[in-house]
């Protein structure tokens, strides 16, 4: 009776297994897609739950998001963007907020309705405004004004201050589950 290796009955006659190979081979395997996603997740973009009502109706809890990490590598915050950012004071904590203000504008409160610079904003997002009046106020170099849009259950600029550029985590691309309520957030 002949035995035959796994080598030859692959065609690979004559070839020592090489164990060191055979080792870096499945390292291989498993190694490059953690790095890869991992790299992914920290530079590219990464998914995120809603756990905050202060953006309802636009975002409810529970719903799962889509943050790209790399936008605001490439592009320059923008108002009306919503963000996620990193909550004043709370270490690696996100909120989810809609970006109002940016370095330089001014930014007022009256009777339910935001101006920037001096023009009153389209929020056809807002269900539930906030009465209460602030402003007006100039934003500083690197200061950012950000607002939930559910105005009377969201803790905001108007209370926590403003936030810098290096605590806007990501620009949220869109809503991606629950699958029938998808939505793209577009500029």
């Amino acid at each position: 009776m002949q035995v035959r290796s796994a080598e030859s009955a692959s065609g690979k006659e004559g070839r020592p297994v090489n164990a060191r190979r055979e080792i870096i081979e499945w390292a291989l395997t498993f190694i490059v897609p953690i790095v890869l996603v991992t790299l992914l997740h920290n530079f590219v973009f990464t998914f995120s739950i809603v756990q905050q009502t202060s953006m309802l109706e636009t975002l409810h809890e529970n719903e799962w998001l889509a943050v790209s990490r790399l936008h605001y590598a490439l592009n320059e915050p923008a108002t009306g963007d919503i963000v996620m950012a990193y909550f004043p004071g709370q270490g690696d904590m996100l909120f989810v907020k809609r970006l109002i203000g940016k370095p330089g504008d001014e930014i007022e409160s009256k009777s339910g309705r935001i101006f920037l610079n001096g023009q009153e904003i389209d929020e056809p997002y807002i269900v539930y405004p906030s009465f209460d009046g602030f402003g007006p106020m100039v934003l500083g170099e690197n200061e950012y004004f950000l607002m939930g849009d559910n105005r009377e259950g969201s803790l905001d600029s108007r209370s926590l201050g403003t936030i810098p550029r290096e605590d806007l985590y990501g620009f949220v691309m869109g809503r991606v589950f629950p699958f029938d309520e998808m939505r793209w957030f577009y500029r």
